[in-house]
């Protein structure tokens, strides 16, 4: 017996006869289904009178965005494929031993979001920021925070281009940051903030910090080797990975921003000295060739409005993003699932600045 759906909610039952192949070897051919598609299966043997079925199989089919676990969630902000097998794809933007020497505890990011990889204990192999990796394990959560459990890891390559942070509000933190990349300009510490830890120790501690829009837990974590240096001189640009820690169902709180190292809590936004000057900047996406989605990062001296095409070979617009968008650096995750292999222009126009570079999609 066997039953999909893509969301979970409305379940096909349906059944399929194995057949022998070889000696005691049976085995059937399912139906086509989509990347991303859960599948929950059993099977269930006849034989001289007694039937036995096996246990329940959940696996999620093809490589499915990252993204999903955060957008595909149940009543309580859970994934709807919790406890499902999956396969992912990312770069690793948090190194393993960042955040934790004794587990398995860092992240990985596609072009559609970001998650935890986590596993009780570590072992020799070490996952460095900018390995591509391949990592299979069961989907799960911890405190509302989305996370890939029990997993097998296989480094594709190395040394790529870890993704640029998004900038973002404190007001926009959610679920959709969650495992993410993140930067947040103008932090403070929040009045009625627990201290700053000076004394040196591995004790994680939390601070609120605030950018004016609202408040959000920084989570120092004593791994990092932060704990025990100075406090930074506020207000400051903070880098980290979008986190969540929610006691409590349903898991809709309890955001934070968790910090690398030391030098994920940048330079002083205001002070005596000379503010900190962005400039326009389109870069090379990456991977290039890629297949079927890619980033795109650019940088914007100024907040404005931004227009971002794709164009083929003939000179056709294949694909246009419109915004407003704040001073800093961003990233365009572009999707080429429905378009031919071959190359493609993309252009960055932003206020009087224009930029044209080449990809090549390769099917």
């Amino acid at each position: 017996m066997l039953y999909s759906d893509t969301d979970l909610i409305d379940a096909d039952l349906d059944s399929a006869k194995m057949a022998l192949t070889t000696g005691s070897q049976y085995s059937v051919s399912l139906p086509a289904m989509s990347n991303g598609s859960s599948l929950a299966y059993f099977v269930k043997a006849y034989g001289n009178g007694v039937s036995s079925t096996s246990p329940e199989n959940d696996v999620i089919i093809g490589v499915p965005d990252i993204g999903s676990f955060h957008q595909n969630l149940d009543a309580v902000g859970l994934p709807l494929q919790r406890g499902y097998k999956a396969r992912l794809r990312g770069i690793v933007t948090a190194s393993s031993g960042v955040f934790s020497t004794s587990n398995y505890d860092f992240y990985i990011q596609d072009n559609s979001g970001g998650i935890d990889v986590f596993n009780f204990g570590i072992g020799a192999e070490q996952y460095n920021a900018g390995d591509s990796l391949e990592v299979v394990g069961t989907i799960d959560a911890y405190n509302g925070k989305v996370e890939i459990t029990d997993f097998t890891a296989t480094v594709l390559n190395s040394g790529n281009p870890v993704p640029a942070p998004i900038s973002i509000s404190l007001e926009e933190m959610g679920e959709q940051y969650e495992g993410r990349l993140i930067s947040v300009a103008n932090a403070s510490i929040a009045p009625g903030s627990d201290p700053w830890l000076t004394a040196p120790a591995d004790t994680s501690f939390n601070i609120t910090i605030t950018d004016g829009t609202a408040d959000l837990t920084m989570r120092i974590v004593g791994a990092t080797g932060i704990v025990g240096t100075p406090e930074p001189s506020w207000p400051i640009t903070v880098v980290g990975i979008g986190g969540q820690f929610d006691q409590t169902s349903p898991y809709y709180e309890g955001y934070q921003i968790l910090p690398r190292s030391r030098g994920d809590l940048g330079v002083t936004a205001i002070s005596h000295e000379a503010p900190l000057v962005h400039r326009y900047r389109l870069n090379q996406n990456y991977p290039n060739p890629f297949n079927p989605k890619t980033t795109i990062p650019y940088e914007l001296g100024k907040a404005g409005r931004v227009t971002f095409r794709v164009f083929n070979l003939l000179g056709q617009e294949v694909y246009r993003y419109a915004a407003k968008q704040t001073a800093g650096a961003h990233a365009i995750s572009f999707d080429g699932s429905r378009l031919p292999s071959g190359i493609y222009f993309y252009k960055l126009d932003a206020g009087n600045f224009t930029a044209v570079k080449k990809m090549i999609l390769a099917k």
